[in-house]
């Protein structure tokens, strides 16, 4: 079973995420770091299973921000949520609120143990692309997924989106540059940064990531996903329990690659003509982004562009 305990994340007598450590950001000020100052644990069960809950309380040193980080492990399974606040003397004039981005850092330093990491990163705002290596220092900004080997087996971290607040990782060192952190404390650690992109919230409640562990990867990032959207309340199915059409059971075929915006009705017809001449049995086609009447670089209208595709985007 997970458990959240000595401060690290330990699958029995395995180490999977080591010593926690959390600082925040306040709007207009620099980060700074928190320090635990109670803990508490007790046993549940819900649709998921029975599980060991562990809550620690942190606060700053001036005792105007307080976060309770809560891990709830189960027998594979481990759900991260924060819960965070900051304190105002009243309601009137400047309020302290969160900063928009990196509100909440919660890093992880890395297990002692040896490493293959494998992580899907944004390097666009709609794209990604992977990344491999052997430290979590080196893991890169806005990182969607996570997934890695140690001596034990296959670990997955899937950072969560939920109504306010998004969970991204990135690597680095642990705590010894933020305020209160021990001189020569550093070691390689995995950044879970949460941000609102918003202004304004002197509390939120998120959450953070799910992890899940196996002897194998190939279901675990489908395990995270369940498991996020039910403790999200989403109503949303994963794809295993989802039903397709048909037609997607059979070989299909993007036109982006092979034409990026230039895609055409000619083209189009000339590549199914190859793939019919090389004997591959495609049997749908997907018109990637391309195709719409565009002016000046923005969107002029919903039908096809006029030049490209002649006889519109309806006709057989």
């Amino acid at each position: 079973m997970l458990e959240w305990k000595e401060s690290a994340l330990w699958d029995g007598a395995h180490e999977v995420l080591g010593e926690f450590d959390l600082s925040v950001r306040l709007d207009g000020e620099t980060e700074k770091r928190l320090e635990p100052v109670g803990r508490t644990a007790g046993r549940g069960s819900d649709r998921l299973g029975g599980y060991i809950e562990t809550a620690v309380a942190y606060r700053d040193a001036d005792d105007t921000v307080s976060v309770r980080l809560t891990v709830r492990g189960y027998r594979d399974t481990a759900l991260a949520f924060a819960a965070a606040e900051t304190r105002n003397e009243n309601g009137h004039g400047a309020q302290r609120t969160f900063a928009p981005k990196d509100a909440l850092v919660v890093r992880a330093k890395q297990p002692r143990q040896p490493l293959r990491l494998m992580a899907n990163y944004q390097h666009k705002d709609w794209w990604t692309r992977p990344w491999f290596g052997s430290s979590f220092a080196g893991l890169p900004d806005r990182t969607q997924s996570l997934l890695w080997k140690d001596g034990t087996g296959y670990r997955h971290l899937l950072p969560v989106t939920g109504p306010t607040m998004k969970t991204e990782l990135g690597g680095g060192e642990a705590a010894s540059g933020l305020a209160g952190g021990a001189d020569g404390e550093s070691a390689a650690s995995l950044a879970i940064r949460v941000s609102s992109h918003i202004g304004g919230l002197d509390r939120f409640d998120t959450l953070l990531f799910a992890l899940s562990v196996a002897d194998e990867p190939y279901t675990l990032p489908g395990r995270n996903a369940e498991a996020a959207l039910d403790a999200l309340g989403r109503p949303a199915l994963p794809r295993s329990r989802r039903t397709y059409p048909e037609l997607l059971d059979y070989l299909g075929w993007c036109s982006w690659d092979a034409f990026y915006h230039q895609v055409s009705e000619e083209g189009l017809l000339e590549k199914a003509a190859e793939f019919r001449a090389l004997g591959l049995p495609v049997r749908w086609v997907m018109i990637d982004d391309g195709w719409s009447e565009v002016r000046d670089g923005k969107l002029a209208s919903f039908g096809a562009d006029g030049q490209n595709f002649r006889k519109g985007s309806d006709t057989p």
